[in-house]
């Protein structure tokens, strides 16, 4: 089953650390550029192909049908012609996963708001520890509500 960016590249999270690669290196000279953007390219094809001589050894031919389709780091113009996953997604996870990055913009916002002039890094730790303990509450009381029938 497929669905999402995967219908139309591969590796969406290499394709935008190129693009990331790009954008960064514009604040360089051209040759440091260069070396950036080539060494990030290089690096993500070496993962790209390991990671996918696992794929092929687990999926088989259906991982042999949908790189026949899906082009790995170019994206498609139009979504591959592929069966999509039928389940919904679980939204409450996805932000949950993200509630580290979450703690993080929060620090970086108090300081750079309330205490731009003298950091203040105890606000770091507490949200870190906060969202950690959280995090794993959170798991915790997951797999407990799936253990129960």
């Amino acid at each position: 089953m497929l669905s999402g960016p995967y219908r139309y590249v591969r590796n969406p999270l290499y394709l935008g650390n190129v693009v990331a690669a790009v954008g960064i290196s514009m604040i360089g000279p051209p040759f440091t550029a260069l070396i950036v953007v080539v060494g990030v390219i290089a690096f993500s094809l070496r993962l790209i192909r390991i990671e996918e001589g696992y794929l092929l050894s687990v999926h088989g031919q259906g991982y042999r049908d949908y790189r026949r389709l899906v082009p790995a780091l170019i994206p498609r113009l139009t979504p591959a012609t592929v069966a999509t996953d039928p389940r919904q997604p679980v939204w409450a996870d996805g932000f949950w996963g993200e509630t580290f990055y979450l703690a993080v913009l929060t620090a970086t916002l108090y300081n750079a708001l309330f205490s731009w002039q003298r950091p203040n890094g105890y606000v770091w730790i507490v949200l870190v520890v906060v969202v950690i303990a959280w995090g794993m509450i959170h798991r915790a009381v997951k797999r407990k509500s799936q253990a129960t029938p």
